[in-house]
């Protein structure tokens, strides 16, 4: 299943790769032109696809049989049931639907108020209990893009609701 995670992603990260490159030139006298961010964004794609399908690759290598002795039969680990397995497409589904949900709510409602609510309801899926962590990490890391794209790389984001 990794190799097939691995692949998509690979798929997806030379597409995305390969539109960045079709942009259009801007003339422009930046150093940084339009077309770098969304450049690294594809290589990080597709190095994460390697490191996933090379950690598919070593967990299939460490059940080969490597240490056996001689005569000795090596069996793959047993079986367990997951009590978890049927939750997880609904999960991705669920995460899947609030991320197109955000999306299409970002240009009405602003990025200051619905990214920092996104991110803290997804950190808080995954990290149970951990509330105020939750709520520091979701306004600071909202708050701080926000600036860096706005005040630095004069990219705007949406205000939404805040611009009028």
């Amino acid at each position: 299943m990794q190799y097939v995670i691995a692949l998509g992603a690979a798929a997806f990260g030379a597409l995305y790769l390969a539109a960045t490159y079709n942009l259009p030139e801007l003339r422009i006298e930046e150093v940084v032109g339009p077309k770098v961010f969304p450049a690294i964004i594809g290589v990080g794609i597709l190095v994460s696809a390697a490191l996933i399908a090379w950690e598919a690759w070593a967990k299939g290598r460490a059940g080969d049989g490597v240490g056996a002795t001689e005569g000795e039969a090596v069996l793959p680990p047993p079986v367990e049931h997951d009590p978890h397995a049927l939750k997880r497409p609904l999960t991705i589904a669920a995460l899947v639907a609030f991320t197109v949900l955000y999306i299409t709510l970002l240009e009405p409602v602003g990025y200051l108020i619905l990214t920092p609510i996104f991110i803290f309801a997804i950190a808080s899926f995954f990290n149970r209990g951990g509330h105020l962590a939750n709520l520091l990490v979701a306004v600071g890391f909202g708050v701080g893009v926000y600036f860096v794209f706005n005040d630095f790389l004069g990219v705007r984001l949406p205000l939404g609701v805040m611009a009028g």
